[in-house]
């Protein structure tokens, strides 16, 4: 029996990979170079793939940018993410971009649209919606909490932060500021916290990189499942 019914809109924000700007520069030619920067090297490949799983032949896809650009450590990935950092402003075009794009597809149910992240990503969806965008769910997973900060009758659908409890990266003073600026505004969120879990829980690459770079992450199996599970909570509720 086929189904017609229009699917969800969800976005996944991993990462910005773009080129920084010059501190000369103005906050709008800023914004405009790194837009327009994303614009001419981005070039998305897609494919069907199939694959072999328990006997039996699945049908995939998959899609990628050729030209991605990635940072070789993290003094790169810093620089790469800074323009974002400086104005989190320009989080919102990029997401409703992303948006507007998902919607083109005749499958989608724009009154359903969710984003999530990781790491600067969670930074990314969290400013995003701060600022507006459509969006009635929204997961940030280990992500940064700073930014814009929210206004009254902005925020539009329900947001989850998944933050490690032993993260460095996010102290408890920034963890307290955003929940009183949430507060503040009376947003619908949701704040878990992982107890023992660091920074990049949810990557299973992060214990290795970690320990190349003499950082603070490490993949957290329990926090990584549990945070999931969060996620299709809230979505179950947000997106009905």
């Amino acid at each position: 029996m086929k189904c017609n019914r229009p699917t969800p809109i969800c976005i996944a924000i991993l990462c910005f990979l773009l080129s920084s700007c010059g501190n000369n520069h103005s906050e709008k030619k800023d914004q405009t170079q790194i837009m327009d920067t994303a614009r001419t090297e981005s070039a998305i490949k897609t494919a069907e793939v199939i694959y072999t799983s328990n006997g039996q032949q699945s049908n995939g896809y998959i899609a990628y940018d050729e030209n991605r650009k990635t940072a070789a450590n993290p003094q790169e990935a810093m620089a790469l993410t800074k323009p974002y950092y400086t104005h989190p402003e320009m989080s919102k075009p990029v997401v409703e971009a992303a948006i507007a794009k998902a919607a083109t597809f005749p499958q989608a149910d724009t009154s359903r649209v969710a984003a999530i992240g990781y790491c600067f990503g969670g930074f990314i969806v969290l400013n995003a919606a701060k600022l507006g965008a459509p969006l009635k769910g929204v997961v940030s997973f280990h992500g940064g909490l700073g930014g814009v900060q929210p206004k009254k009758g902005v925020i539009r659908g329900e947001i989850l932060v998944c933050q490690g409890g032993a993260d460095p990266f996010v102290p408890e003073t920034e963890q307290a500021a955003f929940k009183k600026s949430m507060d503040s505004v009376g947003a619908h969120y949701t704040f878990v916290s992982y107890p023992g879990a660091l920074h990049a829980f949810s990557n299973p690459n992060a214990t290795a990189m970690g320990e190349k770079f003499k950082m603070p992450i490490a993949y957290n199996a329990a926090a990584d499942t549990a945070s999931w599970k969060d996620m299709r909570t809230l979505f179950s509720s947000a997106l009905k």
